[in-house]
């Protein structure tokens, strides 16, 4: 059989690439730690990054050609980080000031882009949508539990302290989830 068959990013999982399977678990560990510790959640993108080249390689050797959608999305994405860097120049900072300010207001968008050969892989997407929604599931049930319980006054959530802003991402990760 063709070694190439085996590691389309269709196939089994059994056959998957080690970068599309280190993708996944990572993207999982990145699922479960978004609403829970901000220290796992920056290793399991640091993890992302370090997997990203790897799926770029395997996304250009393998010939796979991004969607008319995808690749407006992509470029609408790098037209805006363009004209961001190309303003914040025309404004009178420096090129390097200008990268900074990116880094710090687009870093999402720009993660996007970086990531996007990851999680192409339909394997990847769905085991870290899996993820997300069950830490989302399992922490709103978490607190209703303990809401009812009497543990936990009513409009408060049981983080507190330093996860207390977690509250407010409860309520967006719902409504993300219902729309995914």
């Amino acid at each position: 059989m063709n070694s190439a068959l085996l590691l389309h990013p269709t196939g089994p999982w059994s056959q998957q690439a080690t970068h599309v399977k280190w993708g996944a678990a990572i993207a999982v560990t990145l699922g479960v730690a978004l609403f829970t510790t901000i220290a796992l959640t920056n290793i399991a993108v640091l993890g992302l990054l370090l997997v990203a080249p790897f799926a770029w390689r395997f996304f250009r050797q393998s010939q796979q050609t991004l969607e008319p959608g995808a690749r407006i999305f992509l470029g609408l994405i790098l037209a805006l980080a363009a004209w961001d860097v190309f303003s914040n120049v025309m404004a009178g900072h420096s090129f390097g000031l200008a990268l900074k300010s990116l880094l710090r207001e687009l870093r999402t968008l720009v993660f996007v882009v970086v990531l996007w050969a990851i999680f192409a892989n339909p394997h990847v997407a769905r085991r870290a949508l899996y993820a997300m929604v069950l830490t989302v599931v399992l922490l709103a049930s978490i607190n209703l539990v303990l809401t009812l319980m009497g543990l936990v006054p009513q409009g408060q959530y049981f983080t507190t302290g330093r996860l207390s802003d977690l509250a407010n991402l409860y309520g967006q990760a719902l409504v993300g989830v219902v729309f995914v």
